[in-house]
């Protein structure tokens, strides 16, 4: 739609010329004064291409943005054959009006609100994600460049503990944000996330853990409930133990997820740890 044309419109809306007093112009929005406030459309202006919003006081304020707006003004002066005015305002009550015009029909969509939802639920994690990011990184750059050698270092692990802390329990804090951005409770919300965490002490998970035979298993999918466990296709994320207790420099025994076939353990391969020259091996009695 051209300045013209939107001119016009809002000329129409209005209540024609002849309910026109005068117009001017501030720096965002077009200030109409208007004879009888019955006349005009205010829904059909809101509705106009272009338009961000109207304001009713003294004057008929319909927000165009700057710039915008004096070219509108130069077409709809010169329907109404009445000068050219200008208005004053600040240009922080303008920035301001203008921000929220734009937000109110932002807002207006339905799904553009749901996605902004969405990201407000994870804007607020960013700095602690980037933080935990840059400390695992650095940390491992550290741990491959020493070969392990703070690895007995109060403080070196305190640090890593920090990256490992952030993303261990991260659907707690999206369950938090989420419940809080959707208007339900931030108790409840934590609490869902903390139903995404694995942990062999959790009632649901004890029994199987103690012994696989006794695992609980959910309906429908006769499996027992683990959100630590990721299936894909025929292969499954195992864990399984690996010998040696310790060596010199007092690395604790750790096991290891490897990807197997779910059929079998006839194929497996192992990420060597950086810390130990010779890698990790499996011990001839271990099993899946």
């Amino acid at each position: 739609m051209t300045n013209k044309e939107l001119a016009q419109k809002l000329l129409d809306l209005l209540g024609g010329k002849d309910n026109v007093l005068a117009n001017a112009a501030c720096m965002t929005r077009l200030r109409v004064t208007v004879k009888d406030t019955g006349n005009v459309d205010t829904e059909g202006i809101k509705a106009l291409d272009g338009v961000m919003g109207l304001v009713e006081d003294d004057t008929m304020q319909i927000v165009l943005g700057p710039g915008k707006v004096n070219k509108v003004l130069e077409e709809f002066s010169k329907l109404t054959g009445l000068a050219k005015g200008v208005a004053d305002e600040s240009v922080v009550d303008a920035a301001a009006t203008n921000k929220a015009a734009q937000k109110a029909k932002y807002e207006s969509k339905p799904v553009q609100a749901f996605l902004k939802k969405i990201s407000n639920v994870f804007v607020a994690l960013l700095p602690g994600i980037i933080a935990a990011g840059l400390i695992n990184g650095i940390c491992n750059v550290i741990n491959v460049s020493t070969a392990g050698a703070l690895a007995g270092e109060w403080w070196y692990q305190g640090i890593r503990s920090m990256g490992w802390a952030l993303f261990a329990y991260l659907p707690i804090l999206v369950g938090y944000n989420a419940a809080c951005e959707f208007g339900g409770s931030a108790a409840l919300g934590g609490i869902a996330g903390m139903m995404c965490i694995a942990n062999s002490a959790m009632p649901l998970l004890a029994p199987g853990a103690a012994d696989p035979a006794t695992a609980i298993l959910l309906p429908l999918t006769s499996a027992q409930y683990n959100p630590g466990r990721h299936d894909r296709g025929s292969h499954r994320w195992r864990i399984f133990c690996l010998d040696g207790a310790s060596d010199s420099q007092g690395y604790a025994q750790r096991a290891r997820h490897v990807l197997v076939p779910a059929a079998g353990a006839h194929h497996w391969r192992l990420c060597s740890d950086a810390r130990h020259p010779a890698g990790w091996r499996m011990a001839d009695d271990c099993h899946l």
